[in-house]
């Protein structure tokens, strides 16, 4: 059973490597995106390049910008300018890796995340990320160990347990999936994905009951996709 979702890919900043002048338009476009201003801190990484292009964190961080405006491309050719400048930045591997994952090239995001990791072992994103990868390549026993991984180091982290479900779910652990959307719900009770993929494992295990209240509140939350399986088990 492959589950499609929405891709739970992280992306990272850095803001070391820069003159005064430049690093504090970095500081800035850090900051903006911390409060969603993509487009104003697109502005700041770009200024600062324009003072400095040797600065490989401003590009790499206009990288995480690109990405939340949906400049998966974007992300990409700035990841990859980056990478030219400073060849050991991890997190232009990672999301170089994140960005690749999310336009499908789940192999090439994959090389990329263990790149990443080669170059920082303990890389909690790129675990989650090349952990990802996996799941969609259908690895999905590797796929939870590096979820494992990057949970021992981050237990909070909603995108790895998440994304650990899914893939306990292609493999059949249905209760394990339970286990880890309770913990989601526990962390953030409004996750629709936690009640979606929770649905989905109380309907392997013949809760239909469950699965169907789950799924309602997936469809309140926002999940309007949920309602054709509603339609097709619950509205009888």
């Amino acid at each position: 059973m492959k589950i499609q979702i929405i891709p739970f890919i992280l992306l990272c900043l850095g803001i070391i490597g820069c003159d005064l002048t430049a690093k504090e338009l970095v500081k800035n476009g850090v900051s903006k995106i911390n409060h969603k201003d993509y487009k104003g801190a697109i502005d700041d990484f770009t200024m600062a390049i324009e003072s400095d292009p040797t600065i490989a964190v401003a590009y790499s961080n206009r990288a995480v910008a690109k990405s939340y405006l949906g400049d998966l491309n974007g992300v990409l050719e700035d990841c990859n300018k980056a990478i030219e400048l400073d060849p050991l930045l991890s997190k232009a591997y990672s999301n170089r890796g994140a960005a690749k994952i999310g336009l499908g090239d789940f192999k090439g995001g994959l090389e990329d995340c263990n790149l990443a990791i080669a170059l920082d072992s303990n890389f909690v994103e790129a675990y989650v990320n090349r952990g990802y990868a996996k799941l969609n390549l259908g690895d999905y026993i590797a796929s939870i160990e590096d979820f494992d991984f990057a949970l021992r180091r981050d237990p909070k982290n909603t995108q790895a347990i998440i994304n650990r479900c899914i893939a306990k779910l292609n493999s059949g652990d249905f209760v394990g999936a339970i286990d880890d959307c309770n913990i989601v719900l526990e962390i953030n009770p409004k996750h629709a994905g936690a009640f979606a993929n929770r649905g989905l494992a109380k309907k392997e295990l013949g809760d239909m009951e469950g699965a169907c209240s789950d799924w309602s509140k997936a469809g309140e939350l926002g999940e309007t996709a949920i309602y054709d399986l509603i339609n097709e088990y619950c509205n009888n």
